[in-house]
C-alpha cells in the first residue's frame, strides 16, 4: 500500500484536491479515513484513488491528515497496510472587482490591486492584462496609455505562490478612450475676398471616429472681428465683415460629448476691390497729350490680367498679358486705320476670380 501523490502535498482552500495510492495482493480494497479535526469529505473513502474537499474548519487549521488502510480478504493472513498523506492548505487571494476608466486619448491610466485574504504581501504575485497589447508584474501599474480610442477589457490575476492558488479578475469593457475630433474646416470664398462682398461661406469638415461611441460634437466660432456678436455655434456658419479691409482670423472649437476637443484658426483677408477705367478712344499720332498715344486701360487690385483686340471682322490684331503696355494701333508693325475695334479683358482678383470686360475703343488719326 502507497500514497503515490507527493508528500507532503499542497491543495488550494475551497479546491477539490486529487489523492493517488497504489495497492497489491488485496483487490483493490483499502479504506480512507480522517483525522478527527477533519471536516472535509472523502467522495469515495473505499477507492485508491479519491477527491478531497476540504470543510470549514481544515481552512481554518490550513492542514488536514488523510489515512488509508488495506482491507482483508478472504483467507488474508497478511497484516494490514498503511499509508497518510498530509495536505497543507493555501489560501486564494482575495480581490476587489476592477475599477472602470474613461478619458479622451491619449488616456493614462493608474491601477491597484489589494488582497484582502490576510496573506503576507511578499507572498502574493500579480499580474495585469490591460487589454491594449500592455501587461504589468507590478502590484500597483501606473502610467498606463491607451493612445488608441475605444472600449478595453482587462484582467487581473493575483497568485499565492504557497500552493499556487491564483484569482483572477475581469473587466468587460471597463476601460473607455474615447476619440479627439480633427477640427478643419475651408471657407468659400478661399481665405480672400473684396469689399465689394465681403462676405464667407464656412464649409465645416471636421471629423471623428464615430464606432463604438457615436458621438456628438458642438462647435463654436469665433469669426476675428471683435464686434461681440462674431461668434455662432452653427456647423456651417456664414458671416459678412464690414467694409474695412483688413485680415481676420476665424478660430473653431470643436467639442465632443464626452468632453474631447481640438481647434484650429485660419486667417481670412478682405482686400480692395478691383477697379479699371477703360477709355472708349485714342489718338496714335503722336500729337497731344503721351497718354492718348495708346490704348492703355488702367486697373488696381488685381492679381493679373490680360487684353486682346479685334478688327470688325473678329481678326486678332494684337494680345498682351501686361496692362502697363498699350495696344499702339498697330498690328504686326503695321498701322491700323482709323474706325472702331473690339477689346476683350480678363483681370483675376486676388483669390483669381475672373472678371471679363468686353467692348469697342474707337481709333482716330
Amino acid at each position: 500500500m502507497q500514497i503515490t501523490t507527493p508528500k507532503p502535498a499542497s491543495a488550494c482552500i475551497g479546491t477539490p484536491f486529487a489523492i493517488q495510492s497504489t495497492t497489491k495482493y488485496v483487490n483493490n480494497k483499502v479504506l480512507w479515513t480522517k483525522d478527527p479535526s477533519v471536516d472535509g469529505i472523502i467522495d469515495n473513502p473505499y477507492n485508491e484513488n479519491i477527491n478531497f474537499d476540504n470543510g470549514t474548519q481544515d481552512a481554518i487549521n490550513q492542514k488536514v491528515v488523510l489515512r488509508v488502510v488495506t482491507q482483508p480478504i478472504t483467507n488474508d493472513v497478511c497484516p494490514p497496510a498503511k499509508d497518510s498523506i498530509t495536505i497543507l492548505l493555501h489560501l486564494y487571494p482575495v480581490l476587489d472587482p476592477l475599477p472602470t476608466a474613461a478619458g479622451c486619448i491619449p488616456l493614462t491610466t493608474n491601477w491597484t490591486a489589494n488582497d484582502k485574504s490576510g496573506l503576507p504581501a511578499s507572498q502574493v504575485k500579480y499580474f495585469w492584462d490591460f487589454g491594449n497589447g500592455d501587461t504589468s508584474n507590478l502590484q500597483n501599474p501606473t502610467g498606463i496609455i491607451y493612445s488608441t480610442q475605444g472600449k478595453y477589457s482587462m484582467m487581473l490575476k493575483a497568485v499565492n505562490s504557497s500552493g499556487s492558488c491564483e484569482t483572477k479578475v475581469y473587466g468587460v469593457n471597463n476601460v473607455e478612450a474615447y476619440p479627439i475630433p480633427k477640427a478643419y474646416f475651408s471657407t468659400d470664398p478661399a481665405y480672400y475676398t473684396t469689399v465689394a462682398l465681403p462676405r464667407f461661406r464656412i464649409i465645416n469638415q471636421t471629423t471623428i471616429e464615430q464606432n463604438p461611441f457615436n458621438p456628438i460634437l458642438k462647435y463654436n466660432w469665433n469669426f476675428g472681428d471683435g464686434t461681440g456678436s462674431d461668434t455662432s455655434t452653427l456647423r456651417d456658419p456664414k458671416y459678412a465683415y464690414g467694409k474695412d479691409t483688413a485680415s481676420y482670423k476665424i478660430s473653431l472649437l470643436v467639442t465632443s460629448n464626452h468632453g474631447c476637443s481640438d481647434t484650429i484658426s485660419k486667417w481670412v483677408k478682405i482686400g480692395p476691390d478691383i477697379i479699371i477705367y477703360i477709355p472708349n478712344v485714342f489718338t496714335p499720332d503722336e500729337v497731344g497729350p503721351a497718354i492718348n498715344n495708346s490704348f492703355k486701360p488702367t486697373a488696381q487690385n488685381f492679381e493679373k490680367g490680360s487684353m486682346i483686340i479685334f478688327n470688325r471682322w473678329g481678326e486678332k490684331l494684337y494680345e498682351t498679358s501686361d496692362l502697363n503696355t498699350g495696344w499702339d494701333g498697330k498690328a504686326n508693325g503695321a498701322i491700323c486705320q482709323e474706325g472702331v475695334y473690339t477689346y476683350y479683358i480678363q483681370l483675376y482678383s486676388k483669390d483669381m476670380k475672373k472678371l471679363e470686360f468686353r467692348g469697342t475703343v474707337t481709333l482716330l488719326r
